[in-house]
């Protein structure tokens, strides 16, 4: 089981930032997921929503804004004054400080006035200029985004993110093996998996928090449920499309260490 810190440690620092990816390094997170944008200058940064409003105390489209003028804003104080002056940071910053040392999933943000190509490319550009190829997975809604990346770097990872209902069906079976991507991420609270991994989407806000020991059974369930797992390698062990296996055992490992990682959060 893996475990992905979505947005980095974003319970408790300001999302997408350096010091939530670093955070959630320290605690021993398997890796980071991320999303990246255009900026109206045609630089990647981090940053989930398409305007600087929630996150920041600028106000505009990131794709209306330049790096320079991004370079300035305030990414922590929203979450608290201790966080102050944490800036937005570069895809090319996260890939040089955290891009050898755990894994990153990127997740491509398109805006529409702006050629997704461009995105993908810059992207590509990136991993290759600082070699951070194997620990990186990009990952998206739209399985265009994946081809254009198979195209440029082949051997990348890549993972379809999967609506909801008929087109998450729709996605899972048919675009995953149309396009070749290396792993399915299903809407939060499905599992993730297909051939190279397993792993939970689990989110946390404030009010809102499910039980760790419920966490089995999810995956479990929906797992079956999804057609992804299949009864095998030995009557003790769940199979992940083979030749991957994960025992009981390593579930309940990865279920004690995000207990651990719960209490953290709970204590700060």
């Amino acid at each position: 089981m893996e475990i992905y810190a979505h947005r980095g440690y974003s319970i408790a620092y300001p999302e997408n930032t350096l010091l939530a990816f670093n955070k959630a390094y320290e605690i021993g997170a398997n890796g980071v997921e991320l999303d990246v944008r255009l900026t109206k200058d045609g630089e990647v940064i981090v940053m989930h929503d398409n305007t600087v409003d929630r996150t920041t105390n600028g106000t505009g489209k990131v794709s209306e804004l330049t790096l320079k003028e991004i370079s300035k804003l305030d990414a922590g104080s929203w979450k608290g004054i201790a966080f102050e002056n944490e800036p937005v940071p570069t895809l090319k910053k996260v890939l040089e400080s955290l891009g050898h040392k755990t894994k990153l999933i990127i997740e491509f943000k398109n805006d529409k006035e702006q050629n997704p190509d461009y995105l993908v490319d810059q992207v590509v550009a990136l991993i290759e200029e600082t070699e951070t190829m194997k620990n990186v997975i990009v990952s998206s809604f739209e399985f265009k985004n994946l081809v254009t990346t198979k195209s440029r770097m082949p051997d990348l990872s890549t993972a379809l993110i999967l609506e909801k209902g008929i087109s998450g069906f729709w996605d899972r079976h048919f675009f995953k093996h149309s396009i070749n991507v290396d792993a399915l991420h299903p809407s939060i609270g499905e599992v993730r998996g297909i051939g190279l991994m397993i792993g939970i989407e689990f989110v946390q806000d404030r009010t809102s928090r499910r039980p760790a020991e419920k966490l089995r059974d999810i995956v479990v369930d929906r797992a079956f449920e999804l057609g992804l797992l299949t009864l095998g390698c030995g009557s003790s062990t769940i199979r992940v499309s083979p030749p991957l296996c994960i025992t009981k055992a390593e579930i309940d490992e990865g279920l004690a260490i995000l207990e651990q990682a719960i209490s953290y959060a709970e204590s700060v």
